[in-house]
């Protein structure tokens, strides 16, 4: 998600070999919430889960704590 456009919160994307249960649990870890929206894969037409929006501050913050834990 280095793509920012001018720093404006992004759709989170998942892949789609995941499971309904662990894109929730993955999108709340990343934002302490749950998604506001999230479609799968069949619903989007798509490789990807779709969940709700994720600002910058809030995915760097999620990669910091990540690749502390690695």
């Amino acid at each position: 998600m280095d793509d920012w456009i001018d720093g404006r919160s992004e759709y989170v994307v998942w892949r789609k070999d995941l499971n309904e249960e662990e894109v929730r649990r993955r999108y709340f870890e990343m934002t302490g919430r749950a998604p506001d929206r999230i479609h799968s894969p069949e619903e989007s037409a798509t490789d990807w889960w779709w969940t709700g929006w994720v600002s910058k501050k809030e995915y760097y913050e999620y990669e910091k704590r990540r690749k502390e834990n690695e």
